[in-house]
């Protein structure tokens, strides 16, 4: 049994790694419109975290 529960990690670890590249894409693009973008990536993170969480949330609150 337990020699099966690799499967869902691999996808699981797939999936994580798919989305840890849209981030570190999505984190470079919006660097180029910020001042001083290279030398603050964090704030750059932030924003794209921000969108997604406005977007998650208004997706949610018209669904109801």
């Amino acid at each position: 049994m337990f020699v099966f529960l690799w499967v869902p990690l691999l996808a699981f670890g797939i999936l994580t790694i798919r989305l840890f590249n849209a981030l570190v894409w999505s984190t470079s693009k919006v660097q180029v419109f910020l001042k001083d973008g290279a030398k603050q990536p964090l704030k750059s993170v932030g924003y794209i975290a921000a969108a997604i969480v406005f977007v998650v949330a208004f997706v949610w609150r018209t669904r109801l």
